[in-house]
């Protein structure tokens, strides 16, 4: 989580926890939600959010390190190879406004779950094999939009460019 969120308590900031320790802890509690800030070098401490947890259990005991952060350090690598994944065949464009960059983060993990489903569901099929992401991308686009572009190819008044960009993709 990033430090300048103004939700997390004056005694968890990064800037009152640089005079302390190596591999020290700071930690909040509230209700079902446990914060903790843990000082893992020199100049750099990691604040984590956590509502699975809600004590202060220590794993490792000669780094310090809290049952949360070992849960953290054991999982993220899901998430890095989840995104690492998504910006292969990425919708994203450059764009201050945050519904469409929203829109578009959605609309690219949904993409990538759609297909990790598929594969496993049928394993054999011409669109499971290793580089078959980008054919099923076109094909649930296809099916999408086929409806929608069916339609637009009924109007008398379209352009012949816009026409042969939509037979072509036949």
């Amino acid at each position: 989580m990033k430090k300048d969120k103004r939700f997390i308590p004056d005694a968890l900031r990064h800037e009152n926890l640089k005079k302390k320790e190596l591999n020290s802890n700071e930690f909040a509690f509230q209700d079902s939600a446990m914060m903790l800030t843990y000082k893992s070098k020199k100049t750099k401490c990691v604040t984590l959010l956590s509502t699975m947890h809600s004590t202060k259990n220590i794993q490792i005991p000669d780094k310090n390190k809290t049952e949360v952060v070992c849960f953290y350090n054991r999982t993220k690598g899901g998430v890095d190879k989840m995104d690492q994944m998504a910006k292969q065949f990425s919708t994203k464009r450059k764009s201050r406004r945050w519904p469409l960059v929203y829109f578009c983060n959605m609309l690219d993990l949904s993409c990538l779950a759609a297909n990790i489903i598929f594969k496993e569901n049928k394993p054999n099929d011409l669109l499971s094999h290793q580089n078959a992401r980008s054919d099923f991308i076109r094909d649930v686009t296809g099916g999408l939009a086929g409806g929608h572009l069916r339609r637009k190819s009924q109007i008398p008044t379209l352009s012949r460019e816009l026409k042969f960009i939509k037979n072509a993709g036949h």
